[in-house]
């Protein structure tokens, strides 16, 4: 009468094991079919750099060729909405995920010999340069990739900060690339106009004034 209970037993941990594995496998292959590698790379214009957005290996500035290149600098640096490149210093922003869950843009200066990192303005997104050379920012802005009409821990964060969600209001500054200071404040009531760039980016700053 024993022998028939042991079988039974087996049986039922071998069926157990079986499925367990199955349902090991298949999840694993789902997850690979979901997951896809990124691995964007974007030259930078009149330099031998270029920005990489990877998760096979550290985001950053890296000099050479896309798959082979030196890391010169770590993070997650912009691409598309403005690079300035000014004497042997390299202007860009670089984005930050905040606890609360969303990016934030800052303003960065890196020096092309050194790769010396150095924080300029927070909360700042750099759009170009003006024809007389300053830099062109959008200030006290949330960037609308937190869509910032539909997060409420936007309005928190601006509480705290000082920004404003980009629907509401912002500010274009204009900042001197040699001191870094801000030399102009204006008023923008859209950041995300189509004409940004004839309004601010192809005027100079005493046209502005």
């Amino acid at each position: 009468m024993q022998q028939p209970r042991f079988t039974l037993n087996s049986l039922v941990i071998v069926v157990s094991i079986f499925t367990a594995i199955t349902f090991f496998i298949t999840l694993t292959v789902v997850n690979l079919a979901d997951w896809s590698a990124v691995n964007d790379y974007f030259p930078i214009e009149g330099t031998d750099l270029g920005i990489l957005y990877s998760d096979e290996k550290p985001s950053g500035i890296y000099r050479g060729y896309a798959n082979s290149g030196d890391l010169m600098l770590e993070g997650e640096f912009s691409h598309d909405w403005g690079i300035v490149r000014h004497d042997d210093r390299l202007f860009l922003n670089e984005y930050r995920a905040t606890d609360l869950g969303f990016m934030t843009s800052r303003l960065v200066r890196v020096d092309l010999d050194t790769f010396e990192e150095e924080v300029m303005i927070e909360d700042a997104t750099l759009r170009g340069a003006c024809r007389s050379g300053e830099l062109v920012c959008i200030r006290t802005a949330m960037p609308p990739s937190n869509f910032p009409g539909t997060n409420a821990f936007c309005q928190l964060y601006g509480m705290t900060s000082g920004m404003l969600p980009i629907e509401e209001a912002t500010s274009v500054i204009f900042v001197d690339p040699e001191s870094g200071e801000v030399v102009l404040t204006l008023a923008g009531d859209d950041a995300e106009a189509g004409d940004f760039e004839a309004r601010y980016l192809d005027r100079t700053l005493e046209e502005m004034l």
